[in-house]
């Protein structure tokens, strides 16, 4: 519709673990009969320390939905944990390559794109945007009272990366979760309506935000992250 084409998902330590993510990203390319390339990542950040997610995201980090398992054949191989920056830096390449726009979307922890510019500190200059979902300006977090959990995540990668000159950065921090909710009638309508069920994404999507947004609805907001990230994408 945008234009735009998912080329590569890299995986890491975040609501769950690293075993646990990949399994889940892959369920989420069936769901959307998507033609992607998965590859494992870091399973802890540069300190050696994991922080998860399971109180909200469930024990599996996706809802704990019961979802059917997906095919063993796109899993990705049991590679290094450095595999993804070598994927990171092999697709920029091949984006120069093809006179194409390479867009870089950070939904997690950045320990994989932190280790990609370790290994290769010209990535940037192959890069047009970066988009980070992570961080909070008014120091109000989600993970402790002043952290936002992906950079808290990894605060030592996440200075890293900040710490580098891109040619476009557009970072969408907390805030922007918290201010852009959605009410809870519209909520329901988009996801459980009898229009949504008949597709396979939006079945899929009920069942994982079932737990978060349905039995935890006194304690939580209706909040658009990751698809703010995707809009900013395509603009």
């Amino acid at each position: 519709r945008y234009g735009l084409q998912l080329k590569l998902v890299t995986c890491c330590f975040g609501n769950t673990s690293l075993e646990k993510v990949c399994v889940n990203v892959a369920k989420c390319v069936v769901a959307c009969n998507a033609d992607t390339k998965i590859v494992r990542g870091a399973s802890r950040c540069f300190r050696g320390e994991v922080i998860e997610a399971s109180h909200f995201h469930g024990q599996d980090g996706l809802g704990d939905a019961g979802l059917p398992d997906p095919p063993a054949s796109i899993l990705p191989a049991a590679t290094g944990e450095g595999e993804a920056a070598s994927a990171l830096l092999r697709i920029s390449r091949q984006a120069v390559t093809e006179e194409a726009e390479f867009t870089l979307i950070m939904l997690g922890p950045l320990t994989n794109l932190a280790l990609a510019l370790r290994e290769d500190p010209s990535l940037p200059s192959r890069v047009a945007k970066l988009i980070i979902m992570g961080g909070c300006g008014d120091s109000r977090g989600n993970h402790g009272r002043v952290t936002e959990f992906n950079v808290a995540a990894d605060p030592e990668a996440a200075a890293e990366v900040f710490a580098v000159e891109w040619p476009q950065v557009l970072v969408l921090p907390w805030e922007t979760c918290v201010i852009g909710t959605v009410p809870w009638q519209t909520f329901d309508r988009i996801l459980y309506g009898r229009q949504a069920q008949r597709s396979q994404v939006g079945r899929f999507l009920a069942a994982v935000c079932h737990l978060s947004y349905v039995q935890k609805r006194g304690t939580t907001s209706c909040s658009r992250d990751e698809s703010g990230c995707l809009q900013a994408a395509s603009k």
